[in-house]
């Protein structure tokens, strides 16, 4: 999908986005492998998927589309209409962290007038707990923050079922302060030169990078004496 960067009016050097503070946050060295040593990981199953989702919710051509994609796409658009005609672009944010000299920037797949709202295409149906996890709700708090809206929604397709989710909920004054805190604290990470690496739980199942690591590692070593 085509994104106007033109619009961001922060200086480049200075923009961060929330996948960057996620990635720093969850692990400053897989963060350093693939982000600043510029290691390529191929992308998952999910990644590609949703991509191709996004392509056709906004009207971009695609050569080949399976037909269950087609099936989900339909049902999509019964249930909430097609995606804003004004634009096949996402919608771009940009605002400044206080306490730092960096801009929060990305682009939102969709605004209402009261709520930010985000498009997901995931392997199986999401759950109420998956939905209101502190991964989820932290990408879409800090975007309802950076533009001002008091509540956010998830649309959920999935491969399993053509079963379309909706999952909507309101940000409250702490849910901001949580997230602000969240994001000077990964920013932190970011400019730090920590680069260690920071067992979790998705270390096992997602990282490109956890044969040479030295805590994922000594992690495994322990559990298993």
């Amino acid at each position: 999908m085509n994104k106007d960067w033109s619009v961001f009016k922060s200086p480049w050097d200075r923009r961060v986005s929330y996948s960057k503070l996620s990635a720093v946050s969850n692990c400053p060295r897989a963060y350093h492998m693939q982000h600043e040593l510029k290691i390529k990981v191929p992308p998952s199953e999910a990644l590609v998927l949703g991509g191709v989702w996004d392509d056709l919710l906004y009207g971009v051509q695609a050569e080949t589309v399976e037909d269950w994609v087609l099936v989900r796409l339909n049902k999509w658009r019964a249930k909430f209409g097609p995606a804003p005609e004004k634009s096949r672009l996402q919608v771009p944010f940009e605002k400044s962290i206080s306490g730092t000299k960096l801009w929060l920037y990305g682009f939102i797949d969709e605004l209402s007038d009261d709520a930010v709202i985000d498009y997901k295409f995931a392997l199986k149906p999401w759950t109420n707990d998956k939905a209101e996890s502190d991964s989820t709700l932290r990408q879409l708090r800090s975007y309802a923050w950076a533009l001002d809206k008091p509540r956010w929604e998830i649309r959920v397709a999935n491969k399993l079922t053509d079963e379309i989710q909706h999952f909507k909920g309101d940000v409250t004054r702490q849910d901001v302060d949580d997230t602000l805190a969240w994001m000077i604290e990964a920013i932190n990470v970011l400019l730090s030169k920590n680069r260690d690496g920071r067992v979790n739980w998705l270390c096992e199942r997602f990282c490109s990078f956890n044969s040479d690591c030295p805590a994922f590692i000594e992690s495994q070593t322990t559990l298993h004496v």
